[in-house]
């Protein structure tokens, strides 16, 4: 009675076995698949998330056959359940080992990408201070440039308005002189006049 039970147990194992194989030749078909059609982005990409997990995988399918032939042969002998028992806890324990460092992972992948956002953001509001500084700079140059424009041409103004009245001034002057040449002249014309008059 006992003997067939561990017979039945024997080729529900190989079946199992046979199925996981098949499996496995299946994700490799995928696989084959999947380089042939063009990978997605992400996978161009080659993020070390996705290598970390596919080594992973692989390392855990390489010791998973290595756990299943073990397995196989200890079962052959009396302590065989005791032993899948343990096995199978430590399968658990190493399970469980595997998540925590792939959220570990995750998380730390998480903080670099946070920090290096905020970075890029810290950048971009520098930049973004620097270029309004640098149009402010240029306006108050712009505008220092046209107040002293304006203050030249104020100036060349008054020059010209100075240098105008005193061109005037020199005008009327020279009218006077020579209004008051003209009037010498004459009183001399009527005295001489009057002397030949007498004489």
């Amino acid at each position: 009675m006992g003997g067939q039970s561990k017979k039945r147990e024997g080729e529900k194992r190989r079946a199992k076995k046979s199925r996981a194989e098949r499996e496995e030749g299946e994700d490799e078909e995928v696989d084959v698949g999947r380089e042939r059609g063009g990978r997605k982005e992400e996978e161009k990409k080659g993020s070390m998330k996705s290598r970390r997990r596919k080594r992973r995988a692989e390392e855990k399918q390489r010791e998973e056959e290595k756990k299943r032939e073990k397995k196989e042969e200890r079962m052959r002998g009396a302590e065989g359940e005791e032993e899948e028992r343990e096995e199978e806890e430590e399968e658990e324990e190493e399970e469980e080992e595997e998540e925590e460092e792939e959220e570990e992972e995750e998380e730390e992948e998480e903080k670099k990408k946070k920090k290096k956002k905020k970075k890029k953001k810290k950048k971009k509001k520098k930049k973004k201070k620097k270029k309004k500084k640098k149009k402010k700079k240029k306006k108050k140059k712009k505008k220092k440039k046209k107040k002293k424009k304006k203050k030249k041409k104020k100036k060349k103004k008054k020059k010209k308005k100075k240098k105008k009245k005193k061109k005037k001034k020199r005008g009327q002057k020279d009218e006077k002189r020579r209004a008051g040449e003209k009037e010498e002249k004459k009183k001399r014309k009527e005295e001489q006049e009057r002397r030949r008059r007498r004489g």
